[in-house]
């Protein structure tokens, strides 16, 4: 699944934008939530929505130490590339942003959106 494949899960136009806010470790990393949001156009009304990894073996993680922050509060950062993977940790999902790179083994994937969860 690539980002257009999250757009048709979302039910959105590929063409938006998606940005990773916040990323939280529970249990210890056993479960990973990447709180998202996506935009149509810069004048829309964001769609809140979660990427949901659970039962994680093994996290990658690449920061990019180019990025430098002027302001104490760290800036939300465009999703430029996903791909969810596949569970059973069969296939190790992927995600590309500009201050990060991450790759995930997991047991399953989903969004959460506030009334819907969505298996990937």
């Amino acid at each position: 699944m690539s980002l257009g494949g999250l757009a048709e899960v979302l039910g959105v136009d590929a063409a938006g934008e998606f940005r990773i806010n916040d990323v939280q470790f529970v249990q210890w990393g056993r479960d990973l939530i990447f709180s998202c949001e996506y935009r149509a156009d810069e004048r829309s009304i964001p769609l809140a929505f979660q990427l949901v990894f659970n039962d994680c073996r093994e996290l990658k993680w690449k920061t990019y130490a180019h990025t430098t922050y002027e302001s104490p509060v760290i800036p939300s950062t465009p999703l430029v590339d996903f791909s969810a993977g596949q569970g059973n940790h069969r296939k190790d999902a992927a995600l590309l942003t500009a201050h990060f790179a991450a790759t995930v083994s997991h047991g399953g994937a989903m969004v959460e959106m506030r009334d819907r969860r969505l298996k990937l």
